[in-house]
């Protein structure tokens, strides 16, 4: 009974914040998002699904467009995945990305990209947080904690630290782990086992992460890179762009709210 309240919950502020019916969702993601079958030895095998289709039957109106990719890195997400054309940006209402940080780029060592300048995972977040203020209302979902992975106990410190540079950012971060533990996983490894239970805790997911980008900008926002003029107080070194907030499409019928952030 009580999960069938905290389902509800969900439901309930979606009313109270007037989400349209038609939805027009992008979920960019690894196989964080994708749920797998099991064979008989226990493990995962090949067959594997998004849970989109379990939305759409929540959601009939919704559109759904997704990128789901087994073992994408932030940078695959970055150069292949996520739109850059302004187009097709602008016409999603709401940003998901979930990922898990596949790839940690610098090093292979986890003991030495947690602490080291010399991995670049900081600078890609930021990238990240960047492209995704271009958007209309974006939410990521990181990480998990280590026991979840398998990995040593100091990946959550550095999975905390990558949800905080996101906020740091003004992009809205949900800490995965609140999800992912509630999850089967198949053999206990990596993958989500394809369950009507899991599918219900990314259906959960979903919800939360629309919510939350629809409070946070009933309107929607936009941010491009526009010139910045040569000032004497500015060195010619520094780069001459900067990301500035515009109002949303003439279909809002309404101006952005500008993030406090920004």
């Amino acid at each position: 009974m009580k999960k069938r309240k905290a389902n509800d919950h969900q439901a309930t502020v979606g009313k109270a914040l007037k989400i349209p019916p038609q939805l027009r969702l992008l979920i960019v993601a690894d196989s964080t998002f994708r749920l797998y079958g099991q064979k008989e030895d226990g493990s995962s095998n090949k067959k594997h699904s998004s849970p989109a289709h379990f939305v759409k039957n929540k959601y009939g109106n919704y559109q759904i467009t997704e990128s789901i990719q087994p073992g994408a890195s932030l940078r695959d997400m970055l150069v292949k995945w996520l739109p850059k054309e302004r187009e097709v940006v602008e016409s999603f209402d709401v940003t998901l990305v979930v990922t898990m940080l596949n790839g940690i780029p610098g090093t292979t060592e986890i003991d030495d990209f947690l602490f080291s300048e010399t991995s670049a995972l900081g600078a890609q977040i930021l990238e990240l947080c960047r492209r995704l203020k271009e958007h209309k209302r974006a939410v990521v979902c990181l990480a998990g904690r280590a026991v979840r992975w398998g990995l040593p106990p100091k990946w959550d410190n550095m999975a905390r630290k990558a949800i905080l540079l996101c906020r740091s950012q003004g992009v809205a971060c949900i800490d995965g782990d609140q999800y992912f533990r509630k999850m089967t996983h198949v053999g206990g490894g990596w993958h989500a086992g394809k369950t009507t239970a899991n599918y219900q805790v990314y259906l959960r997911l979903i919800k939360h992460a629309r919510n939350v980008a629809y409070a946070i900008w009933p309107q929607g926002t936009f941010a491009s890179q526009q010139a910045v003029p040569h000032t004497p107080a500015r060195p010619a070194h520094v780069p001459r762009t900067c990301l500035l907030y515009t109002p949303p499409s003439p279909r809002d019928r309404t101006s952005s709210r500008m993030p406090s952030s920004a």
